[in-house]
């Protein structure tokens, strides 16, 4: 039986982008870094003010940010049954929208964006130097072209 992942959504959906739209971010990221693994990723739309609690308590930074990763799995290479839970994914809606208008992007596109984000995160990219950060970009980049959408840059912190 061949590995596979599932996309949970928790919560509120936001009305510009279909559950199917997200299925099929999550399917070219796994194509893309050829994830090895069998389980459910659970993503949830929360508020500024929730993903700002989720970032103090888990980041140690007190302010709203745009997506959170949470994974719970350290080894590609393990079986797992096809109901465990991988990762969690927390994206701001808000934050969301007022970066799409910042980057003349459409919201869907940066919904899709920061959700191909945070699944690069739980499936081991990170972006903490310039060399992780240009695998990063470039893996983001072939992504969301892939899904016909539009991208942009982000600005990282330092």
């Amino acid at each position: 039986m061949a590995k596979s992942v599932k996309l949970e959504i928790l919560g509120d959906l936001p009305k510009v982008v279909s559950e199917t739209d997200l299925q099929k971010a999550l399917k070219a990221v796994v194509l893309v870094l050829k994830v090895e693994v069998q389980g459910v990723i659970n993503c949830i739309f929360v508020s500024p003010k929730a993903i700002q609690v989720l970032n103090e308590q888990f980041a140690g930074n007190d302010y709203p940010t745009d997506v959170l990763s949470f994974n719970y799995f350290e080894d590609q290479g393990l079986v797992h049954e096809p109901d465990t839970t991988l990762a969690e994914i927390a994206i701001c809606s808000e934050i969301a929208a007022s970066q799409a208008k910042e980057y003349k992007n459409s919201y869907a596109d940066e919904l899709v964006l920061l959700l191909v984000h945070g699944l690069l995160h739980v499936f081991g990219l990170d972006h903490a130097n310039a060399t992780d950060r240009s695998s990063f970009e470039a893996a983001q980049g072939a992504i969301m072209k892939r899904l016909k959408r539009n991208t942009r840059e982000f600005k990282w912190l330092a």
